[in-house]
């Protein structure tokens, strides 16, 4: 009888125990859900060309130019190589924002980015390189509905720059309302 009852008392040892894990893991947990269903739609602001031809490519909220040149030690202004349209009946505030540039920036003297709406307005000016920094932002710009903004491209190379001389330049629009 002596084996029985250790066998009853571990019995009854794992019972409780097992009681135990059961109403602790029985816990109630309060839960929230979301769903969404998402769609693909076009932007209000979009790149288009402008009428100088530097290669440009756009893919949909991506412009990007293959063709700017600048002469050795010389400049080179493009007046209209893209344009930024906004196609809604409402107006909407951006920011131009330099990414990075890089290569040989060593050579290079300036980009500027000047900008005008349709009209020849003129709306502000990026330094996307001068003085051997990269710029920063041009912040708070606001396009009227229906309007475009043209980006003139002002490029100069350093006398000590050469025909391998060249700058990659990522820039970002960031529209804030």
């Amino acid at each position: 009888m002596k084996i029985g009852a250790k066998k009853i008392l571990r019995f009854v040892i794992l019972l409780i125990s097992s009681m135990i894990i059961t109403m602790a893991s029985a816990t109630v947990y309060n839960q929230l859900f979301q769903s969404g269903h998402v769609t693909a739609t076009a932007y209000g602001l979009q790149w288009i060309s402008g009428t100088d031809n530097i290669g440009l490519t756009i893919n949909g909220a991506t412009c990007s130019m293959s063709s700017l040149t600048a002469p050795v030690g010389g400049s080179r202004n493009y007046t209209d190589p893209v344009r930024l349209n906004n196609t809604e009946s409402t107006s909407h505030t951006f920011n131009l924002v330099v990414v990075s540039v890089s290569g040989s920036t060593n050579d290079l003297d300036y980009i500027y980015i000047r900008l005008y709406n349709k009209t020849g307005s003129y709306k502000g000016t990026l330094a996307v390189w001068s003085g051997g920094t990269s710029g920063t932002s041009l912040n708070n710009l606001v396009i009227a509905a229906n309007d475009y903004w043209i980006f003139e491209w002002d490029i100069k190379w350093k006398s000590s720059s050469s025909t391998s001389s060249y700058v990659d330049v990522s820039l970002r629009v960031d529209v804030t309302e």
